[in-house]
């Protein structure tokens, strides 16, 4: 096995998705870089399935790439990933979902990038979709891709401004944590938008990379509207949460208080558009979906 000093490395929590796993850690086997610039460290958080004999096929089947194996017990993804910043030898931490497949020239295109903006800390790049069964559910419109982790802000380097990374695809100096701590165990689901509003508050800017991506895999469990109306009140729980660990909470709880009135009226007015045009399922699960985003966010505490 190749123990030379990487410059990346690519995080992977995962959490009993050992299938999932193999197909990405297929990918990232297969990148156009040279293996000693990155290595890829999988933390596992808690799997009680195939996930550690997946590690051990992949890992063995292709042994010049730089792999790392490392565990905690109980299944929590801001420790997991604490975990990982603290394991990573490289200067360039990428965080990815273990159902993300990398696409060949991730870091290739990441080492050329992170040499082009020395002046930033923290970066994201797009993450398409690639939905089980090969088509697109009639419902999915772009206001609904962020439940996805689906981000596609185009084809040119710029900062992110409002939106943020997602935790798919997002990738930091590992001096950043040093500066500012790791992410926040309390807030769990948000830990990584809590921590993306941290450093942004502090005066960091956050670059969009075009060109390392990742597809997302979306099982046919998740394109149901049941999961809409969960993940959706989730988000809204969470985001509530983190209020309380943001300055002035108070004035931020109204401001997306006013914010998520906004765009449930909003989401009317879309729903109606879509009908007009024959496509009212649109319109009812983005409705839907910002309803009960609003209606955790109201019941979280």
């Amino acid at each position: 096995m190749n123990n030379s000093q990487p410059e990346i490395t690519v995080v992977i929590c995962t959490y009993n998705r050992a299938s999932q796993l193999e197909k990405g850690l297929e990918a990232w086997a297969n990148q156009s870089a040279d293996t000693t610039s990155f290595e890829i460290l999988v933390v596992d958080n808690g799997s009680t399935d195939a996930t550690p004999d997946v590690y051990k096929k992949i890992s063995g089947r292709y042994p010049s790439v730089q792999w790392r194996y490392v565990s905690t017990p109980i299944p929590s993804l801001p420790k997991a990933r604490n975990l990982g910043i603290s394991e990573a030898k490289g200067k360039i931490i990428a965080f990815v979902d273990d159902d993300a497949i990398a696409g060949e020239n991730y870091i290739e295109n990441l080492l050329e990038n992170i040499k082009r903006f020395p002046e930033f800390s923290a970066f994201g790049g797009p993450v398409f979709p690639l939905y089980e069964g090969g088509k697109e559910p009639v419902w999915m419109s772009s206001w609904l891709q962020r439940i996805y982790s689906l981000v596609n802000l185009g084809n040119v380097y710029r900062e992110f401004r409002p939106k943020y990374p997602v935790g798919a695809n997002m990738i930091f100096r590992k001096k950043i944590f040093e500066r500012y701590g790791h992410f926040d165990v309390e807030t769990n689901r948000s830990d990584d938008k809590q921590f993306f509003y941290k450093i942004r508050r502090a005066g960091e800017k956050v670059l969009y990379f075009p060109n390392v991506r990742v597809r997302h895999f979306i099982d046919k469990n998740r394109q149901t509207r049941d999961y809409v109306i969960r993940t959706s009140f989730l988000n809204g729980v969470a985001d509530r949460k983190m209020l309380r660990h943001l300055p002035h909470p108070g004035f931020l709880f109204w401001k997306r208080f006013v914010d998520l009135i906004f765009k449930i009226g909003a989401s009317l007015v879309l729903w109606l558009y879509y009908t007009l045009r024959g496509k009212g399922t649109k319109g009812k699960y983005l409705f839907l979906s910002m309803w009960y985003t609003f209606m955790g966010f109201l019941k979280g505490k």
